[in-house]
């Protein structure tokens, strides 16, 4: 059977296909260059491709994330909610625990990469202005959206928070139309 991201459509897991992925090396990384029809993850046409879908990745990463929310609430009494640690860090609010689960953020690659799993290097825009506009957008928006992804996402959806549905709703809508916007329109 060929290895993930093979484009000859056999299943990568029992009853999920591929359906025209990317050609990748040995090690499962597509190699710089690769042409693939559509877009790639720098947003040209025929471009290098994305990392293709690998369901039992999702799964797990999925299942992990869930694992640390629920653990953090039943442990702690708190929601993992990434901007509000992180602002309450900041204000000095009880730190501790705080510190400790932004520092398991920014640990888990660097120990990936250790053991020989390295994330490929982030892609930015041509401009660290529209870095920095990006960064202020997403603080301004968690701000006014009373939470981020991992808060509303994850805990207040598990919750079934009014808020946190309407919230997320709103994420992925504006994500859609963002998309749309650059790949279609400014950006295409």
């Amino acid at each position: 059977m060929p290895g993930p991201g093979s484009s000859s459509g056999q299943a990568l897991v029992p009853g999920i296909h591929a359906f025209n992925l990317p050609k990748q090396d040995v090690d499962g990384r597509d190699t710089p260059g690769d042409e693939v029809p559509g877009r790639g993850h720098d947003g040209k046409k025929g471009g290098p491709a994305m990392a293709p879908f690998d369901p039992v990745s999702a799964l797990v990463g999925g299942a992990l994330i869930g694992l640390a929310a629920v653990l953090l609430m039943l442990l702690n009494g708190r929601i993992a909610g990434v901007s509000g640690i992180f602002g309450a860090a900041l204000a000095g609010d009880d730190r501790g625990w705080r510190l400790a689960f932004l520092a398991g953020l920014v640990a888990a690659p660097l120990v990936m990469g250790a053991i020989g799993d390295p994330l490929p290097p982030p892609r930015l825009p041509g401009s660290f202005a529209i870095v920095i506009a990006g960064g202020l957008l997403v603080g301004f928006g968690t701000r006014f959206g009373s939470g981020c992804t991992s808060g509303h996402g994850v805990c207040g959806i598990a919750r079934l928070s009014p808020r946190s549905i309407v919230a997320t709703l709103a994420f992925m809508a504006t994500a859609m139309i963002v998309v749309a916007i650059m790949r279609h329109g400014l950006g295409g």
